[in-house]
């Protein structure tokens, strides 16, 4: 931990001297991750609170910031709190989603924030909130699906499907 956070801090230098804000806000990002690992919670929040308010231009910086937060705020206990950021970090990433132009890149875009959203599925599972995970988890894929195929994007009621039909459903994550 005590060599990350010295190339973190060389980056932050190098970003701020060179004026890259989102340089800058990425080694924030990775100072505040480090201040967690080392439980310095305040420290922690302090820094993704200061990505949030000066990445406001970058909604993907934005969405990881929350999604660091709520991660935080599970540490800590506070469950309504990480569940508001967690929250917060899925709309943002699907309004960053929504930003990327080219298909071919929009489509893999989950991957890119699977760590954080496994971490909400994780969360929502430790506290039998089994539909709400799911739910999360079919809303990436049903994302992608809507837009190549416009009537499977749309959002069904999971256990009514299962009862209605007999059916166990089974849903599959992988990394």
């Amino acid at each position: 931990i005590a060599e990350a956070r010295k190339y973190v801090d060389e980056s932050m230098r190098e970003a701020k001297a060179a004026k890259n804000v989102d340089d800058e806000l990425r080694a924030l990002m990775i100072a505040g991750r480090i201040d967690v690992a080392e439980g310095k919670f305040d420290d922690g929040e302090r820094r993704f609170r200061n990505v949030l308010e000066r990445a406001r231009t970058s909604i993907s910086t934005t969405a990881e910031a929350h999604g660091r937060l709520a991660q935080l705020y599970e540490k800590r206990g506070n469950f309504s709190a990480a569940r508001e950021q967690f929250r917060q970090m899925l709309e943002k990433a699907f309004e960053a989603r929504e930003s990327i132009d080219d298909m071919q890149l929009r489509f893999p875009f989950f991957t890119a924030v699977s760590e954080l959203l496994n971490a909400y599925v994780d969360f929502l599972g430790a506290r039998g909130q089994w539909v709400d995970a799911l739910a999360i988890t079919e809303a990436s894929r049903a994302q992608t699906l809507g837009e190549v195929m416009p009537d499977i994007g749309k959002t069904r009621d999971v256990r009514a499907i299962a009862r209605d039909t007999g059916a166990t459903i089974l849903c599959y994550w992988l990394e």
